[in-house]
């Protein structure tokens, strides 16, 4: 009995050893499936998640390249749209100034025409606005508004020693005025008054002709906006260094600084001063000269002003 008990423990323990083994190997069977399908998974996943990370780069690089095609193209936008308004702004300047010459240069032929087939009177129409009265505190003399903001050219000793100034118009409105500049040695002095006004335009000394018909504009003796008509009797005539029209139109005091006109309605010289007792032997200062003066003294205004 002892014996068959033995047996039995032997074969038992046996077959508990056998079954452990067995389990054992399909453990390790499983666990080694169970590891190569996790490594299968975590390389699925790795890949998956490398793929999204490509397709991530690639939506960004994709945003960023159309950002960049849009960046360049509404930068080009911008730019035509730039170089169109220059364009346009040069063409509208371009224009303006077309029409504003062609509509000087009709209203000159209008005036001249008039003048040639008739009389003074259309000119004098034309050039009043752009005459002045020069009212001073020590006498009286004339002026020509030579710009629409109100630059007038007149003699210089019609100021000379003024303490008040008053400029008049031939409406009858009334300006202080202040002193822009002056060139005593050419008897040229340039002033200012505010608001917008008519202005007279030079002519160029070339195109000034003995013989032709010429008014002079000013307040003689007092007698505001007289106009007296003659001829141009001689240019070129140099006395003390500076260069004069001759004229036979009669120039009086209060006529000093006011315009001599031509049939074109532009100014041929400043009237200035005349030989005593002598009648119709006046001179009139040359518009390039004046002009050459007042253009100096107008853009050095103009800076200083703006600074």
């Amino acid at each position: 009995m002892d014996q068959d008990v033995k047996k039995y423990f032997v074969y038992l323990i046996a077959a508990i050893v056998v079954v452990g083994l067995l389990n054992f190997g399909a453990l390790q069977m499983l666990k080694t499936q169970t590891n190569g399908k996790l490594n299968t998974v975590e390389n699925n996943l790795a890949n998956q998640i490398s793929s999204v990370d490509a397709t991530v780069h690639d939506v960004k690089r994709n945003i960023t390249m159309e950002n960049r095609v849009q960046d360049a193209q509404i930068d080009n936008i911008q730019k035509d749209t730039n170089k169109a308004i220059i364009t346009l702004t040069s063409i509208v300047s371009e224009i303006q100034e077309e029409s504003s010459a062609q509509l000087e240069k009709l209203q000159q032929d209008l005036a001249s025409v008039s003048a040639n087939s008739k009389d003074f009177s259309a000119i004098v129409e034309q050039v009043l606005p752009g005459v002045v009265s020069v009212q001073t505190d020590v006498g009286l003399g004339s002026g020509a508004i030579i710009s629409k903001d109100g630059y007038i050219v007149t003699n210089q000793h019609v100021i000379a020693g003024a303490n008040a100034m008053r400029i008049v118009k031939a409406n009858g409105d009334a300006f202080s005025a202040r002193i822009v500049g002056v060139n005593a040695g050419k008897d040229v002095a340039v002033l200012k008054i505010s608001g917008t006004h008519e202005e007279l335009w030079f002519a160029a000394k070339n195109t000034i002709r003995v013989g032709e018909k010429v008014i002079a504009l000013g307040s003689p003796g007092g007698l505001d906006f007289t106009v007296t008509q003659g001829i141009v009797s001689a240019v070129g005539r140099e006395f003390n260094g500076n260069t004069y029209v001759q004229t036979d139109v009669p120039i009086n005091p209060g006529n000093s600084g006011g315009p001599l006109i031509n049939t074109d309605g532009r100014i041929i010289g400043l009237n200035n001063f005349k030989i005593a007792g002598f009648d119709g032997v006046g001179f009139a200062i040359e518009s390039d000269t004046v002009e050459s003066i007042a253009d100096a003294f107008i853009q050095a205004d103009q800076a200083a002003q703006s600074s």
